[in-house]
């Protein structure tokens, strides 16, 4: 988050004289927690667009249920055992699936949950019905319904994966349409 920090420090300097003052963040598989939270803290945030990254759990479950759906041999303890030596360990040098010790010491209790349902700003959450992390995005949409949200989207995608991509690009297209209509463009 320091990065993004930066950034919008920079633009707040008005050092961009065409800027108008306004953030549309968008952000995809684990940017779907980092869109949510920068959005939470700046207000100059209009909406929030996440596609195929937010629900309603840690990354971290999110990760466990990933593999359990992939017949991994760790067995919940184990997975559990592998998180815990990361977080003690956070080497740069040293990786589990593919990402340093590190990255997943970071990034494993993260959660875009609190914050999606804490913005005031348009949210659109869209997910592939065959998204790994299907449960998680549903259980977000029911917290969001129990809360009464008006201001959040979901629109779930059958028969797409985490990727989101059809062969007529029509999730990027009803996103824009859905900004379009959420800001009067």
């Amino acid at each position: 988050m320091k990065d993004y920090s930066q950034v919008l420090s920079i633009l707040r300097k008005g050092i961009f004289s065409r800027w108008n003052s306004q953030l549309i963040l968008i952000g995809t598989s684990e940017g779907g927690f980092i869109a949510p939270s920068l959005g939470r803290m700046a207000p100059e945030t209009c909406a929030v667009l996440v596609f195929g990254g937010s629900g309603a759990w840690r990354f971290k479950d999110d990760i466990a249920l990933l593999l359990k759906k992939q017949e991994s041999a760790l067995s919940e303890e184990e997975i559990e055992l592998q998180f815990q030596m990361m977080k003690q360990d956070p080497s740069s040098e040293k990786f589990w699936l593919t990402q340093t010790y590190k990255y997943w010491a970071h990034s494993f209790e993260l959660s875009s949950c609190e914050d999606i349902l804490d913005l005031s700003c348009p949210v659109y959450l869209s997910i592939g019905s065959k998204d790994d992390m299907i449960e998680s995005s549903d259980a977000l949409w029911q917290l969001v319904q129990e809360k009464k949200k008006t201001n959040i989207t979901y629109v779930r995608y059958e028969g797409l994966t985490h990727k989101m991509v059809d062969d007529k690009y029509t999730v990027f297209e009803d996103a824009v349409r859905w900004l379009a209509k959420e800001l009067n463009l």
